[in-house]
């Protein structure tokens, strides 16, 4: 919250949570004037998107997902998503991969390896212009299971929309096991030196 409240660009911000931890996050985020809004998610990651998209601003022309897990996002990695999204009408935070992918078979084989050249790791924010999102989240509510989904490219995507990658770097990373709190300690010491 504190990266999109520091971002120039970034106009209102609409926290999803869980239910029974609105009264702490609204503790929590007091002091962020931008916080327009504290909203109970859905079941599952499609919905509580869908959820947080309809509490913004209707007059708001862009909306950037972002993932709290992605803490270590700065408000310069965010202002050149939501720039590149004004110019494409959809952008995600990403990163090159550089180890070599390799494809495996239902025995779990390897079968061949994938060009990474072409390849990237999707991170959040991603931004898309109000009306592609809008269509997206309307179409992926009509698909049998939304929990395919496990980004909101992904939704986008399947309106056949493009959405341009932009350079976000190996430190903007997803903490979701007890490495992970190791290595965003490590990259925030390194921060404040």
């Amino acid at each position: 919250v504190k990266a999109f409240s520091d971002c120039n660009i970034i106009d209102e911000i609409v926290v999803v949570c869980r239910k029974d931890e609105i009264e702490w996050v609204a503790d929590q985020l007091n002091d962020f004037d931008k916080v327009c809004i504290i909203v109970p998610g859905g079941e599952n990651r499609a919905q509580s998107a869908a959820i947080g998209f309809c509490a913004a601003s209707y007059d708001a022309n862009y909306i950037a997902l972002h993932d709290a897990a992605r803490c270590l996002i700065t408000p310069e990695q965010i202002e050149s998503v939501v720039k590149m999204a004004f110019i494409h009408g959809a952008a995600t935070a990403s990163t090159a991969i550089t180890d070599t992918v390799k494809g495996k078979d239902n025995d779990g084989f390897i079968v061949g390896t994938l060009d990474r050249s072409r390849l990237v790791f999707a991170q959040t924010p991603q931004v898309f212009e109000r009306e592609i999102y809008d269509e997206a989240i309307h179409l992926a509510g009509k698909m049998y299971n939304v929990n395919l989904f496990t980004d909101d490219n992904m939704i986008v995507e399947q309106l056949g929309q493009r959405i341009y990658p932009v350079e976000t770097g190996k430190q903007n990373i997803k903490i979701t096991t007890p490495e992970d709190v190791e290595y965003a300690e490590f990259i925030l010491r390194r921060r404040v030196q």
